[in-house]
């Protein structure tokens, strides 16, 4: 049905039609655009896209994580499986002489809703420890000095086991405060 205004005056006209013109985009923009508000502390499941090594890991380096389930408002998927979230590495090392292992830090920090928000993000971090060699080395170097004292040097040349973080280690992450979101 066409609304067709019966008004003489050509001004008043255009106006006329200006003004339904305008109500007709608003009641279609209106429809389209709805906010929802992910809460403080929802849960995001997310696995690491890419193993990390103590061996060549750098501190404050970006990590890439993917979302592992669909978060869902009220029906409305605000955050889809497949999004990607970031986070870093916290602290590392690698592992050193005297049987010193490596270590290594992560956590999740931030991810991307359905419409591009930013969603911080909170996490325990994710930290891991090689294997330490200290007890060797200090055997070696104890033994070495009543065998030999040439030998006991070796204990300097005992390194301790580097770590890593497999890809796809999941990770539970939490909403840290409440963000709203756009959904169609």
């Amino acid at each position: 049905m066409i609304i067709k205004p019966q008004i003489k005056n050509p001004t008043t006209k255009l106006i006329s039609w200006i003004l339904i013109g305008a109500m007709l985009c608003l009641s279609f923009s209106s429809s389209s655009q709805k906010k929802i508000t992910l809460p403080a502390g929802t849960e995001v499941v997310v696995e690491l896209v890419q193993a990390i090594d103590s061996k060549t890991a750098l501190k404050d380096t970006k990590i890439i994580y993917r979302v592992k389930y669909n978060v869902t408002i009220d029906g409305k998927v605000v955050i889809p499986a497949g999004s990607e979230a970031y986070g870093k590495i916290i602290n590392c090392s690698k592992a050193a002489a005297l049987g010193k292992p490596g270590y290594l830090e992560i956590n999740v920090e931030e991810v991307k809703a359905k419409d591009g928000t930013i969603i911080p993000l909170s996490s325990v971090n994710i930290a891991k420890e090689g294997k330490s060699n200290k007890g060797l080395a200090i055997g070696l170097a104890v033994g070495g000095f009543f065998v030999l004292t040439i030998w006991s040097a070796f204990f300097l040349l005992i390194k301790g086991k580097n770590v890593k973080i497999e890809s796809q280690t999941k990770i539970t992450a939490n909403v840290l405060y409440d963000t709203e979101i756009n959904v169609e």
